[in-house]
């Protein structure tokens, strides 16, 4: 990542628009900053990558956005050039992540949300395959909505890590590296990616399901992990993720309990986040007297490790150390994942992922099928939402944003800018 412009230094490039040093996002080689049309007086995105960058990536991306232009859900390229010590790509300002979102709405989003943000991604996907261009790089901060009257879009940004993956002619051969360290993020890559195969449609696909189930679950098993370098973390997430089963990564954690707020027979994740985003699978059923006992009897999971982080203590009490119980809860919250927190990953997540494992190197994804699983889904459930709303517009009305007197720092709403 470049560092940052001084604080007190502005500049003008393509002869019309002013870069501000105020940042609102970032990547590994380059740096995203507020920038002004000072003609029309509109904010501006401008994507700075260093001249002396060891991989330079921005030219090949205004390649690819000019071979997309006009595609919906992309942003629009306003100018690319050199100024000072960097290449300049100047966009139209979009919205917040999907990340920010989802951090807004407490790490939450709705069954509703997600089926109809599925779908605008499988759209996007589509339209950019289509055009013989993979992404390589999807993840929630790459997946941003629009702002104005494109509030309701999704677009896709970052085009760093994209290439073509077939000519007029043919698609580009099968091949295998695996020496060659994986491209992007690790934790929404394919397996295929992990084993350092040359990536094409599949990749894409497979990696929207995983991003899905991200929101769905409010996390993944694998992301969160602890490594000394880049090389060992991806080399665990590789380990949790292959040994993972698609079944076992779209059903909910389960328990059971009384007391409090939480309906009987409800299932529910037990834990802590530390917990989530590093153990995989840790299941156990909670006493009878549960929430006054604070007493989990673990079916599985390491309680010598749970110790280790700090998560749980040895009971205090003599006769329920030599019990069925001998740790009690250290932190306890509950999460509710899928549904309506009744229920777990609804089949289609399963099936959708088990499809796109199984599609073949230079196969295309049908992307008719694959959106109809979900559209089917959502008129199920949803009687075809006439009056859907996003989570994030249902959290604004009751939780109005204090408005700033300059550009907020990246992760607030970009409306206020």
């Amino acid at each position: 990542m470049i560092s940052c412009i001084p604080a007190s230094s502005h500049f003008l490039v393509g002869g019309t628009y002013r870069v501000s040093p105020t940042r609102i996002g970032s990547g590994g080689f380059s740096e995203v900053v507020l920038g002004m049309d000072m003609g029309t007086r509109e904010n501006v995105a401008v994507k700075l990558e260093r001249r002396s960058s060891r991989y330079p990536q921005l030219l090949r991306e205004h390649q690819l956005y000019e071979a997309l232009e006009g595609a919906d859900g992309l942003p629009r390229i306003r100018w690319f050039g050199r100024a000072r010590e960097y290449n300049v790509l100047v966009m139209d300002l979009l919205g917040p992540s999907l990340e920010d979102l989802f951090n807004i709405c407490g790490r939450q989003f709705s069954l509703q949300t997600i089926l109809l943000l599925a779908d605008q991604m499988l759209e996007r996907l589509q339209f950019i395959h289509d055009n013989s261009i993979i992404h390589r790089d999807l993840k929630p901060n790459n997946m941003v909505m629009g702002l104005g009257d494109k509030a309701n879009k999704l677009f896709l940004i970052d085009f760093g890590l994209a290439e073509v993956y077939r000519t007029s002619y043919f698609h580009l051969s099968y091949n295998q590296n695996k020496t060659q360290g994986v491209a992007g993020t690790a934790g929404y890559t394919s397996l295929n990616a992990h084993l350092g195969i040359r990536r094409s449609r599949r990749d894409d696909m497979e990696s929207i399901g995983y991003i899905l189930v991200y929101f769905l679950r409010r996390g993944l098993p694998w992301i969160g992990l602890d490594a000394s370098n880049k090389e060992a973390l991806c080399a665990r997430i590789f380990e949790v993720k292959s040994t993972t089963t698609i079944e076992t990564l779209c059903q909910v954690f389960s328990g059971s309990g009384r007391g409090g707020s939480v309906r009987d027979n409800v299932p529910l994740v037990f834990g802590c986040p530390h917990l989530i985003q590093t153990h995989p699978y840790p299941t156990f059923l909670m006493s009878p007297d549960f929430p006054t006992g604070y007493t989990p009897m673990f079916i599985s999971g390491a309680c010598n490790q749970l110790q280790e982080w700090g998560l749980f203590w040895p009971a205090r009490n003599a006769s329920a150390r030599n019990g069925a119980n001998p740790y009690e809860m250290k932190h306890l919250f509950w999460i509710n994942l899928g549904l309506d927190g009744s229920k777990g990953c609804p089949p289609e997540f399963a099936t959708y992922l088990n499809y796109c494992r199984g599609l073949a190197f230079e196969e295309g994804p049908d992307y008719k099928y694959l959106r109809s699983l979900f559209r089917r889904l959502y008129r199920k459930l949803f009687n075809n939402g006439e009056d859907a709303e996003w989570d994030w517009t249902r959290f604004m009305k009751d939780n109005p944003p204090q408005l700033t007197t300059g550009a907020p720092n990246q992760g607030q709403f970009c409306s206020n800018w």
